[in-house]
């Protein structure tokens, strides 16, 4: 924008990038199970619950995944991928079946960064796919392993085994993963097609509309629990959680859904499969490691016009220019920690990490560093009494 030049003197005319960073979509949901209709072994963009069953004959109570779908968009979802599964065996899909239809969403890859897998069964006697006993199957290590490779993050349902906490405590869980979460316990719904029952059912649907919700109305740096964020349609909880339950659990690294009086069922829990105490990983919360995926992919997905632009000082600094004009309007927005811009990040593009040894390789290196905001799990109230003594 022309500055307008009234009087003598220096102006400053701050000049936009002319290759602007294009923010990536945070809740775009994979859901890969059963439906007693429509296409298989075949991504279907659904974008409301309407979609689904047009796409897919709408809730059955032989589909526990268009329950949690139903529920995703209860809680707030906007825009899924569907992958129906169908049984080998003619009856009910194994986790050998879904574990076969993880290629099918390579054809979408990139286009979403959620990832649930609903289990098995009927909705009324729901059958473990990510989990054997309490010992995780092969199929969460591959859907794990599949959501770190490609930058998706895998919302992972209690085992159906885990009657309480202290059983819940002494799982295996896949900790060395921070690309999902667990959550305990289950929910009860009252079931859509007879309003008359409660059933118990998984939370990986309603735990992904919440996600979807958050990022809409805070940003996917805001961890996706607490009290602005409750969980919409549930009749309770399959378990009474309390305090200790939750104190029990969250240094495991199992994040706790809870109900109170005042707000109604919440998330009540931050943690990755990272999270335990014991590990001190860096990605620790989900809402960094959401966070540091949605800088990498809004990068990936808007830095492709540097591909054959020469290699020099030049470059570097439109590179440079660009990156941090995005980061910065991320900082402003409260995503990152510090009083100023170069407090909460840095970007590095110049010559020393680009020497003359790498550029005739025709390597471009970008290095960038975030101070994100940790989520304040607790909340310490110092309170000091004065006395007569003195």
């Amino acid at each position: 924008m022309a500055v307008n030049t009234t009087y003598p003197g220096v102006y400053i005319n701050q000049v936009p990038s002319d290759h602007p960073i294009n923010s990536a979509a945070t809740a775009v949901t994979a859901f890969i199970g059963y439906a007693e209709k429509g296409i298989t072994n075949k991504a279907v963009r659904v974008q409301s619950f309407q979609d689904y069953e047009n796409e897919f004959g709408g809730l059955s109570a032989n589909s526990p995944m268009s329950y949690v779908i139903y529920m995703f968009f209860e809680n707030g979802g906007s825009d899924s991928w569907v992958v129906n599964v169908p049984p080998s065996d003619g009856n009910e899909i194994t986790g050998d079946d879904v574990h076969d239809c993880l290629s099918a969403i390579d054809e979408i890859k990139g286009q979403f960064n959620l990832m649930c897998i609903p289990p098995s069964g009927t909705v009324s006697d729901l059958k473990d796919l990510l989990w054997v006993g309490d010992t995780p199957s092969y199929l969460l290590t591959a859907a794990l392993q599949y959501c770190e490779d490609n930058n998706v993050f895998l919302i992972v349902d209690p085992s159906v085994n885990w009657a309480s906490p202290e059983e819940a405590s002494k799982a295996q869980l896949p900790t060395y993963n921070s690309h999902g979460a667990i959550y305990y316990p289950m929910v009860k719904i009252l079931d859509p097609l007879n309003q008359t029952d409660t059933i118990d059912f998984v939370p990986c649907g309603a735990v992904a509309g919440v996600y979807a919700t958050n990022d809409a109305q805070y940003g996917v740096w805001h961890a996706p629990a607490g009290t602005n964020t409750p969980l919409i349609g549930m009749a309770g909880l399959a378990y009474k959680m309390t305090d200790n339950d939750t104190g029990l659990l969250n240094p495991l690294g199992i994040n706790s859904l809870m109900r109170f009086q005042t707000y109604g069922d919440l998330v009540w829990g931050a943690r990755t499969l990272k999270g335990a105490d014991a590990l001190s990983d860096e990605y620790k919360y989900i809402n960094i490691r959401r966070l540091v995926t949605y800088i990498e992919l809004s990068l990936q997905q808007s830095l492709g016009w540097v591909v054959f632009e020469q290699n020099n000082q030049k470059l570097w600094g439109d590179v440079k220019k660009t990156i941090t004009e995005f980061l910065t309007s991320l900082w402003q927005q409260g995503a990152f920690f510090g009083n100023n811009a170069s407090e909460a990040f840095f970007v590095t593009c110049d010559a020393s990490n680009n020497p003359p040894e790498t550029i005739v390789k025709g390597k471009l290196f970008i290095d960038i560093g975030v101070a994100p905001v940790h989520p304040a799990e607790f909340i310490i109230i110092r309170i000091q009494q004065a006395t007569t003594a003195k």
